[in-house]
């Protein structure tokens, strides 16, 4: 947003090799950056010395006369020789939210690998589990705690573990690889609505390029965890065995750069089931015309199209927009009577203006019943059971602001507020009239939430929080967890080493 760097924001996380690029442009001399952000610079790059080594970056650090050091900045294992370059992180994730009436605690433990085998072949892997008192991120709940195979207690709480891990090859202007990962698709600073990390992780065939400075190209094909069952495979009596309904998901996203600093972006994806389709692993097809050739008008698939707009052209500013769209038909855009199944996202960011190391975001959504719906249940836009898109789901809408301080290199002092209400959950069944009925009326559920948090990075890899949190919640108490039920006025300490 200063114009020090230009980055691609629709598609999330970004690579351990990028970030450490971005980092080393912005550490140049002739960059012209306030006191704090030099200083976090040079503190974030010492958490990539693999990526460093790996790329022979020429940086201020003392050289390594061993291959295997224990560094506590950040606190990891790390090792290089030759070729060979990579690190062994912990994971510890505490979360303690404290109010009148009730108590949360949140254990996330875990340990994560990576490694550089020269420059062209990545691994990494880890496994991380979550144990908590009480369950915040059930799929009904309107939250956007991560999601999971939950191993229920019969007090409310529960754990569960997750895998994660990529072996990938890149070269200069691509990579290809095999992830099972949390990622986001989408603009925006509160919650991506075209796909968010809010769901488990899956396993997906993924490829990235990019041949030109002008356009950047995604492709994945995913194995999702179904819900439905397969009543024809499924076996009932003594010999009981549950066959579950085969649910793949294939997308792409193209980004086109026609100016610096602006991001169009276009793709598409589809949710099919039964056999593994081989033209869903053609990277660059409409996926939906596809299905009208192999399927023959047979309902089998659920697909989706979406464009995002990014522009950081005004130093200081960062303009953004995200349409989703499930089902659009030209005939309903200006009826009264009628609406088709759209979700979009906008919102801005002033950053450093007026005042150095000050930010302001402000972010609206809004999605339209039957968005994220499909009347076939093994065709919802759903992982194991949690939605993929929106943390509101469909029928909703948000209007979110923050402002964020950062005095001190790793401080950061933020006010934010919150305005949520969902409507009322329609049946999608064939034929039904979903495209008829009101949106947001009534209002099954409504939130508004105060935050005010203080956050300092110990090391790089070592955050402690600190905040207060006001929320008050009416409506359908399906959709809350207790500790949020009614006003609630909470403390919420964290501290997590992360990987």
């Amino acid at each position: 947003m200063n114009h020090v760097i230009d980055i691609n924001s629709v598609s999330l996380p970004y690579s351990r090799t990028d970030i450490a690029l971005k980092l080393f442009q912005a550490s140049l001399p002739g960059e012209k950056l306030t006191f704090r952000q030099k200083e976090e610079i040079s503190f974030y790059l010492q958490n990539f010395a693999p990526e460093i080594y790996k790329a022979g970056f020429k940086v201020n650090k003392p050289e390594r006369k061993v291959s295997l050091l224990f560094s506590t900045h950040p606190v990891s294992l790390e090792f290089s020789k030759g070729k060979i370059a990579g690190s062994v992180r912990p994971l510890i994730d505490f979360q303690q939210i404290v109010n009148v009436n009730n108590s949360v605690s949140q254990l996330n433990i875990g340990v994560g690998a990576f490694i550089y085998l020269g420059k062209h072949l990545g691994v990494a892997a880890g496994i991380t589990r979550l144990w908590t008192n009480q369950i915040l991120s059930e799929p009904v709940y309107l939250t956007q705690q991560p999601g999971g195979s939950w191993n229920r207690y019969s007090d409310g709480g529960g754990d569960f573990a997750e895998w994660f891990g990529q072996i990938s090859w890149s070269w200069k202007w691509g990579m290809i690889g095999v992830f099972k990962d949390r990622f986001q698709w989408g603009e925006n600073y509160h919650g991506a609505n075209i796909i968010s990390d809010r769901a488990p992780s899956f396993p997906r065939l993924r490829l990235n390029l990019n041949p030109a400075r002008w356009m950047e190209f995604e492709y994945y094909h995913g194995w999702l965890q179904p819900e439905s069952i397969d009543s024809a495979e499924t076996l009932t009596g003594s010999g009981m065995e549950v066959v579950r309904v085969n649910k793949y998901m294939a997308a792409n996203l193209v980004t086109f750069k026609p100016w610096k600093y602006l991001n169009l972006a276009i793709g598409n994806s589809i949710v099919y089931d039964g056999q593994i389709q081989l033209a869903y692993f053609i990277p660059v097809l409409f996926f939906k015309s596809v299905d009208h050739t192999l399927t023959h008008g047979i309902d089998n698939e659920n697909s989706q199209m979406y464009f995002s707009i990014s522009s950081r052209q005004i130093r200081h500013l960062n303009l953004y927009l995200t349409l989703f769209i499930d089902e659009l038909k030209i005939s309903r855009i200006r009826s009264s009577e009628e609406h088709n199944f759209l979700g979009w996202k906008a919102g801005l960011k002033v950053c450093d203006f007026p005042l150095k190391d000050l930010s302001f975001i402000l972010e609206g959504t809004r999605t339209l019943p039957g968005t994220y719906q499909h009347y076939a249940p093994s065709l919802t836009y759903e992982n194991d059971g949690y939605n993929l898109g929106q943390y509101l789901r469909d029928n909703s809408m948000e209007i979110y602001t923050s402002l964020r301080y950062r005095p001190l290199r790793g401080l950061e002092l933020a006010a934010g507020y919150t305005f949520a209400r969902h409507g009322v959950d329609y049946t999608y069944a064939q034929g039904g009239a979903i495209t008829t009925y009101p949106v947001l009326d009534p209002v099954a559920w409504q939130m508004s939430q105060v935050d005010l948090t203080a956050s300092y990075s110990i090391c790089s890899n070592l955050f402690f929080s600190l905040g207060y949190q006001y929320r008050s919640t009416r409506g359908d108490v399906r959709y809350t967890p207790p500790v949020y039920l009614g006003e609630t006025s909470s403390l919420v300490a964290g501290l997590r080493l992360g990987f």
